[in-house]
């Protein structure tokens, strides 16, 4: 079921890394300037013209679970702060968040969730330290 535009303003999102690569990002996260929330972009579909991202608000804490490998993917998934999630499709030409369409999805697609034998590979993330750290930053400032 797809509801109303997503309010989210992707122009106050600032790219921290890839969590997962493998022929281009996977799993990005992004962090909001005004508010320091993470914001997990997971890749899931695409077409000649888009690639299509489920977008969603994660805890420190369960980012952290999850590059320990103590949580799968989809553990982490379902640990989301918010039971809807985006879902976006953004350009292939491009890249940019210009050209793109985000509704909020109240029911995830069944082949839109991980897997559950997926967890965290450091050999896929090109953005290790960068990640922990700002993990490891936004965990003291809760404290």
């Amino acid at each position: 079921m797809i509801n109303n535009k997503s309010k989210l303003n992707v122009s106050n999102l600032v790219r921290v890394g890839d969590i997962s690569y493998f022929e281009g990002p996977i799993l990005t996260l992004f962090e909001e300037l005004n508010t320091g929330h993470f914001y997990l972009f997971d890749w899931v579909d695409r077409d000649e013209k888009c690639n299509r991202w489920l977008i969603y608000s994660v805890l420190p804490e369960s980012l952290s679970q999850y590059l320990n490998r103590e949580i799968s993917h989809l553990d982490f998934f379902k640990n989301r702060t918010q039971k809807n999630v985006c879902c976006m499709d953004i350009s292939s030409q491009n890249g940019s968040f210009h050209n793109y369409d985000a509704f909020e999805l109240a029911q995830i697609p069944e082949n839109y969730l991980p897997k559950q034998d997926n967890f965290f590979d450091i050999e896929d993330c090109p953005a290790f330290e960068i990640i922990k750290a700002a993990v490891a930053k936004t965990l003291s400032l809760a404290h």
